[in-house]
């Protein structure tokens, strides 16, 4: 096995990890009231990291150039999802 698919797959576990987690807490913040949180983002960026682990996976086996572009697009468009996230966050919590 390649050593790149096993870290794809490590990844894609990594990642679906986040997102359950951020959908978990999601949850428990909705009961208790809480409307603005981090976990948003947080649950978008895991869903994009998904997706990009399946593209990269995808990669390995059929080596189409776009499947890599689309992977690196999904990677730095979650990246960028969970900085804005942070960045709202930031400010919620100085003006709190």
């Amino acid at each position: 096995m390649p050593w790149q698919l096993v870290f794809d797959l490590v990844g894609m576990v990594v990642a679906t990890m986040l997102t359950i987690l951020s959908f978990n807490s999601m949850r428990v913040l909705k009961a208790t009231g809480i409307k603005r949180s981090i976990m948003k983002p947080v649950l978008i960026c895991g869903h994009m990291f998904i997706v990009g682990c399946v593209l990269s996976v995808v990669h390995d086996f059929m080596h189409l150039p776009i499947l890599e572009i689309l992977h690196h697009l999904s990677w730095t468009l979650a990246l960028t999802v969970l900085t804005y996230g942070i960045y709202m966050y930031m400010k919620i919590l100085s003006t709190a």
